[in-house]
């Protein structure tokens, strides 16, 4: 996880995208990724112009984190020693939100949306884009393109990732009631759908996989938790935390 801190004082997204602070983040080290290397967990301070993360994650093969961008619609990296350079800037990148490592494939999965706050944003996507894009780890080369929000109408925004143990990705959309899949053999489909997924404003937010066979996800607005049940999808409750 990383925590941004602002070099001064934002009154809002906008004016903070329109000014040219710099910002620095932190990538707190879980203990158990960085295991594999022997290593103690720490924190990573970084800076770079602009770039706005939403998420970041960790590759123990390319050694490295990798990292989002909101207002700019990139994906860099950050070595150990604090260092940032970009790494994927790729012209179907709107803004790079959820960023998820598939460890086995060495796959890079990025959420790419556009809440306005991008350098490029426009009429098109602003509030209707929702993709998942894989790249390779190693290269950075694109693999696929997916296009989860032709699959329903609305208002959509791809954010957060989540990878099973068979290799299905799974992705949340904020702006509509829906968890997408992206089966191992690259087809997407709508996985899940709920009006308890609906609200004003952000919605479905974060997701992860449980090893017993489901979902967790948050829910942005209202601070709920819900459990889906991987073989009864329509089995979805809400956790008490």
């Amino acid at each position: 996880m990383f925590n941004l801190k602002p070099q001064s004082k934002l009154t809002s997204l906008k004016s903070a995208l329109a000014s040219s602070i710099m910002l620095t983040a932190q990538l707190t080290m879980a203990a158990q990724n960085m295991a594999t290397q022997g290593m103690a967990s720490a924190d990573i301070s970084f800076s770079t112009n602009q770039t706005y993360p939403e998420s970041a994650a960790w590759s123990a093969k390319e050694n490295t984190f990798f990292v989002g961008s909101v207002h700019r619609g990139i994906i860099g990296k950050v070595n150990q020693q604090g260092s940032y350079s970009p790494f994927i800037t790729d012209k179907q990148l709107v803004g790079t939100v959820g960023v998820k490592v598939d460890a086995k494939r060495n796959i890079l999965w990025v959420a790419n949306s556009d809440s306005g706050a991008s350098d490029r944003s426009s009429e098109t996507t602003q509030g209707k884009l929702a993709a998942l894009v894989a790249y390779n780890a190693a290269t950075g080369e694109q693999i696929a393109y997916h296009d989860l929000g032709k699959l329903s109408e609305g208002a959509h925004f791809a954010n957060d990732i989540a990878l099973d143990d068979k290799g299905n990705v799974y992705v949340t959309d904020s702006f509509s009631p829906i968890i997408y899949r992206v089966d191992a053999n690259g087809k997407a489909s709508i996985f899940a759908t709920s009006d308890l997924f609906k609200g004003e404003g952000f919605n479905l937010n974060g997701i992860v996989y449980h090893s017993k066979g489901y979902l967790l996800v948050g829910k942005y607005n209202s601070g709920e938790l819900f459990k889906i049940d991987m073989l009864k999808i329509q089995r979805i409750s809400r956790k008490l935390l």
